[in-house]
C-alpha cells in the first residue's frame, strides 16, 4: 500500500509518495518521495445519498452522508525504475537487488539439451525467466543474450541452441537489466 500527497495544482505542483510498513497505517516520519508525471486528477470525495420522494411544499425528505473516497487519475510517461516501487508494492513482491554475476571455468555445455553446468559452481541466484549475456565461452555459438527456461543448483537450460563444451574456458555469465 502506498501513502499519496498532492501539493497545489497547475506549475506549482507536487505528487510525493511514501511506502507504508503496516497496511493502512501512514508512517510517523514517512520519507516522501517526488513521483514524475506529467498530470495528476486525484481528489477526495464523498457520497451522498438524497431521497428522490415529492412532496407538496418541495423539500427534501432525507439527505444522508456516504462514505469518502479517493480516486482519479495520475498521468505520466514510463522512465527507467521510476516506477519500480510502485510495480513492486501493487505485484505484492519485491525487487531483486542486485544483478547476479557468475565467472567459472569449471561451466560446461550441453549442446542437446542446451544446458551450462559445473559439478561445482551454483547457479542459485538465476531463475527461470532471466535474460543473462553469456561471454568468454570457447565456442562462439554458446556467447550471447539468452533467457533462462529453467535453473536448478547447478545446471539452468536456456532458450537458445548450444554447442557442447567441455570445462576449461573461463565462462562469465550476469543477468540483464
Amino acid at each position: 500500500m502506498t501513502y499519496f500527497s498532492q501539493v497545489a495544482s497547475g506549475s506549482e505542483h507536487g505528487l510525493r509518495y511514501c511506502a507504508e510498513n503496516t497496511f493502512g497505517i501512514t508512517p510517523g516520519t514517512p520519507t516522501m518521495v517526488s513521483l514524475r508525471h506529467t498530470g495528476c486528477s486525484v481528489i477526495l470525495s464523498k457520497d451522498t445519498f438524497q431521497s428522490a420522494e415529492l412532496r407538496s411544499d418541495r423539500q427534501i425528505t432525507d439527505f444522508r452522508h456516504g462514505t469518502y473516497q479517493v480516486g482519479g487519475d495520475i498521468n505520466s510517461e514510463i522512465s527507467y525504475a521510476e516506477f519500480d516501487p510502485l510495480f513492486a508494492g501493487g505485484f505484492g513482491g519485491t525487487w531483486q537487488a542486485s544483478l547476479a554475476t557468475k565467472t567459472a571455468a569449471t561451466i560446461a555445455v550441453q549442446g542437446t539439451l542446451n544446458q551450462f553446468y559445473s559439478a561445482s559452481a551454483t547457479f542459485t541466484t538465476l531463475a527461470t525467466g532471466d535474460v543473462i549475456r553469456v561471454t568468454g565461452a570457447a565456442n562462439a555459438a554458446n556467447n550471447g543474450v539468452m533467457i533462462i527456461s529453467a535453473a536448478k543448483q547447478f545446471t539452468f537450460t536456456v532458450l537458445q541452441d548450444l554447442v557442447t563444451a567441455a570445462t576449461g574456458a573461463t565462462i562469465n555469465i550476469k543477468r540483464q537489466p
